[in-house]
């Protein structure tokens, strides 16, 4: 956390890469998540997060765009 903070305080282009980071690290873990439950309605909001981190990491991706950097996962 407080690594993150301290990176993301160096400029708007770290802030976008610390959003990044943390929207991948999201998408990775509630895909892990999802994978190990059978529950249905337990999947179901996993899946509703997972849209939402995607949504995120598109206009993170789309900032960085915008300052002439290129995403690279």
């Amino acid at each position: 956390y407080d690594q993150l903070i301290a990176q993301g305080n160096v400029s708007f282009v770290e802030a976008l890469k610390v959003g990044v980071f943390i929207e991948e690290t999201d998408i990775n873990d509630l895909n892990t998540a999802m994978a190990a439950t059978k529950h249905r309605d337990i999947k179901n909001v996993y899946s509703n997060l997972l849209l939402g981190s995607q949504n995120h990491l598109k206009a993170f991706v789309s900032n960085l765009a915008a300052q002439g950097i290129v995403y690279e996962p």
